[in-house]
């Protein structure tokens, strides 16, 4: 086989991926199982920062300057629903919004205090904005959220659970100067990481320095 045959063999097969790649972004394509990986974690890889939204940007940018000003800990907790692209499987769009709006609904009910925040982000995913809070008891928090996500009992036949369960990702700093835009990246990939692990799941990450040198060590 020449040379060029080779080469135009490998710029064949390299079209034949991207116009794979391409098809299955198409609008309205299910697939089977949900991936290890989405568009925001692919976009964090590439040094991109998530879109918010401007109620999330304004909330995150109010709590930070808050707890730069006093000195004191800021926490967040990113809680997404386990298997949510399985969701669409069996139920229909109506349905599973109906039932989110439930979980947001006991989500905000089951927040300490009358200022702290939880809002939407994204389709499956809810941000609870916690200034002023300690990474324990934001910890406890999340186990007392996930509790109360499974309680409602809704249903999921994709999920071994038979129920919805959801997922934290807990990340805690102690703010200063501008807002760090890799916070809210922290709590996405702790998220990431604990729904790999399994159903129902919370992984913190402590980016107080304090913290980071006791892990380190």
């Amino acid at each position: 086989m020449s040379e060029l045959s080779l080469v135009k063999d490998e710029h064949d097969a390299l079209w034949t991926r991207i116009r794979a790649t391409l098809e299955a972004m198409r609008p309205g394509r299910r697939q089977d199982r949900e991936p290890a990986y989405g568009r925001a974690a692919i976009a964090r890889s590439l040094g991109m920062h998530t879109r918010l939204g401007e109620r999330i940007e304004e909330a995150l940018e109010h709590a930070w300057g808050h707890c730069a000003e006093r000195h004191v800990t800021l926490s967040l907790l990113l809680i997404g629903i386990d298997r949510f692209k399985d969701l669409h499987l069996v139920y229909e769009r109506g349905t599973i919004e109906h039932e989110l709006k439930a979980v947001e609904t006991t989500l905000r009910k089951g927040l300490p205090r009358v200022g702290d925040a939880c809002l939407r982000q994204g389709r499956s995913n809810f941000l609870v904005i916690l200034p002023d809070y300690p990474v324990l008891l934001a910890k406890t928090l999340a186990g007392k959220l996930v509790g109360e996500v499974r309680g409602l009992a809704i249903p999921h036949k994709e999920s071994h659970a038979g129920i919805l369960t959801a997922g934290v990702g807990l990340a805690a700093i102690n703010p200063q100067g501008g807002r760090d835009r890799k916070f809210f990246d922290a709590a996405a990939g702790a998220l990431e990481r604990a729904q790999r692990r399994g159903l129902g799941r919370i992984e913190t990450v402590d980016l107080r320095p304090g913290q980071q040198r006791r892990k380190a060590g």
